[in-house]
């Protein structure tokens, strides 16, 4: 993140999977993929189907909802809570540490409570790392745990870091592009309406509503070498930063970039991501937003947005906290 690197160095830097380059990374990318195997998913797909839906048919005709707090803080973070084993009564806690850790509600809130937040986090993985090396199962979290990279076991920091990273990524991206696929649906009738007569099909909208929210907006790098981007020198220990929101509204590759278009065809996005950092969690994320969007087709006439939404306070994160809205 941008202002982590602007503050200094990053301490996960060459340890999280995000924040660590070859050849490191090709061997730590290998170990976390045993989360998002077919083995594991296969038992998490239908699951995400029944809540999905059991989150939506709670809503419809019940009056005024929040987007938020009724359907979008609970199919993510179960999901990728379900994939670590991670108890029930926790679940609450994590999901305000994650709400607190990338983001805020606004200008005036502390900025420690963000650190607090992540710092929180960590510790909470550190005890159940330990937990798990003592009583190792099935869960990916053991998997984890007694795997190999650069023929070492990870340390217990490591895999904190590590555990971090899957249930940031897990939720908050997930949950903010929730939020705004059913505003956007709501704001744009029309686009509603192609959805709902199947005109537009909903794999095609899932990757619409990832270029348009565009959850993170950016990733920061620092340069290992002298270089050339277009027209700017770039030297060695310089930040550079991605905005992915900006590639993402490139009138040169998206023909009318603000126009919400759920049909749309020609799709290449960097919502997750590009190449060796390609999100790992791509299939559960798109999965999450499927059968939300499946759900409201099948049961849903008419999305009223009662008011603009407020927007959370990050330069990181694009998303909005609440949603009031009523589903007819």
């Amino acid at each position: 993140m941008l202002d982590v690197l602007l503050r200094g160095t990053d301490s996960a830097g060459g340890r999280m999977l995000a924040v660590t380059d070859r050849p490191r990374h090709r061997e730590l990318r290998r170990v976390m993929l045993r989360a998002f195997s077919p083995r594991v998913l296969r038992y998490v797909e239908e699951a995400v189907r029944q809540r999905a839906d059991a989150l939506v048919a709670a809503v419809v005709g019940a009056g005024e909802a929040d987007a938020a707090r009724d359907i979008a803080e609970h199919l993510p973070l179960n999901t990728v809570c379900d994939l670590l084993e991670l108890p029930a009564a926790d679940r609450p806690s994590l999901l305000e540490w994650n709400k607190r850790a990338l983001s805020s509600e606004s200008a005036q809130d502390d900025p420690f409570d963000a650190l607090e937040a992540r710092n929180e986090i960590l510790s909470y993985f550190v005890d159940v790392v330990r937990e798990r090396r003592r009583r190792p199962g099935e869960d990916v979290i053991s998997m984890i745990a007694g795997a190999r990279v650069q023929g070492e076991t990870m340390t217990e920091d490591d895999l904190a870091l590590n555990c971090y990273s899957l249930i940031l990524g897990g939720d908050e991206s997930t949950r903010v592009t929730t939020i705004g696929a059913l505003h956007a649906l709501g704001v744009h009738e029309e686009q509603w309406r192609r959805l709902r007569t199947g005109e537009a099909a909903v794999h095609t909208a899932v990757e619409e509503v990832l270029r348009w929210v565009t959850p993170a907006m950016h990733f920061a790098r620092t340069a290992t070498v002298d270089l050339r981007i277009g027209d700017a020198e770039v030297a060695a220990g310089d930040i550079v930063t991605l905005w992915n929101i900006s590639a993402n509204n490139d009138p040169e590759v998206f023909e009318e970039p603000r126009r919400f278009d759920v049909g749309r065809q020609h799709n290449p996005h960097l919502a997750l991501g590009h190449g060796p950092h390609f999100c790992l969690g791509a299939f559960l994320g798109r999965l999450e937003l499927s059968a939300v969007l499946e759900s409201l087709v099948r049961r849903v006439d008419r999305i009223e947005v009662l008011a603009e939404p407020p927007r959370v306070y990050s330069n990181f994160l694009f998303g909005h906290s609440a949603l009031r809205l009523r589903l007819d």
